[in-house]
């Protein structure tokens, strides 16, 4: 099964800024591997709010790349 790793650095006109990652419309072949604040590596569970500048890494199927990007343009 080929997957994608996916980079972004969360932007103020993203889709997920200020969300709870639980809030996020995240296509279900999708997840979350964790975000970089500040240069420190932090697990993103539910409660956590993905912030302006945040490095947000995510893991997902082929088919759930442009849904994805399009979260975090």
């Amino acid at each position: 099964m080929d997957v994608e790793i996916l980079e972004f650095i969360v932007k103020n006109t993203s889709k997920v800024a200020n969300l709870k990652v639980k809030d996020i419309d995240f296509p279900r072949t999708a997840i979350i591997g964790g975000v970089i604040k500040e240069g420190k590596g932090i697990i993103a569970l539910g409660d956590y709010i993905i912030l302006p500048d945040d490095r947000v890494v995510v893991c997902c199927l082929p088919e759930a790349v442009e849904k994805v990007e399009s979260l975090f343009s």
